[in-house]
């Protein structure tokens, strides 16, 4: 363990119901939405929104700032159950000159691409709806990363 990183995921709520409700029913996601118009540029004013549970891996020292704005009540897991129930951080991106978002722009580029749209339509015949479904598919698992992108919050656009 490091300083400043847990081997364990921490999941704080104001209300000592929803407390009991994870611990009866499992983490339930609610649906936040996101400002990604830093991510899809060619869309002002882009929202989405995803399903997401919260987790920190600060060290228990460094928590109480942490709860101030999460709760008080919380449950501590392992890093191995976040890894086997497909538990992902979020990576914080600087909008500027970032070479993530460079490569996820160029991805969306050559969604957009003409030339892509033209190669889907030329092979809707050889491979019927399945070209479609491509596009489609691509399109949405660009979307679908969005949801581990976040810019930094000191960050202006």
């Amino acid at each position: 363990m490091s300083e400043i990183s847990s081997d364990n995921l921490h999941h704080f709520t104001h209300s000592f119901e929803v407390l009991q409700s994870i611990l009866l029913n499992g983490f339930y996601p609610h649906i936040t939405e996101e400002d990604i118009s830093f991510i899809l540029k060619y869309i002002p004013n882009a929202k989405a929104g995803f399903p997401i549970v919260c987790f920190c891996n600060l060290p228990s020292n460094l928590l109480k700032i942490h709860k101030k704005r999460y709760g008080n009540y919380g449950l501590s897991l392992s890093k191995e159950w976040g890894i086997k129930n497909g538990i992902n951080p979020v990576m914080y991106v600087s909008d500027k000159n970032a070479q993530v978002m460079n490569y996820y722009r160029n991805i969306q580029q050559f969604i957009l691409n003409k030339n892509f749209t033209d190669f889907i339509d030329a092979h809707k015949y050889a491979y019927g709806k399945q070209a479609e479904e491509i596009m489609s598919e691509y399109f949405y698992n660009v979307l679908c990363m969005s949801a581990f992108l976040r810019r930094y919050e000191d960050e202006n656009t």
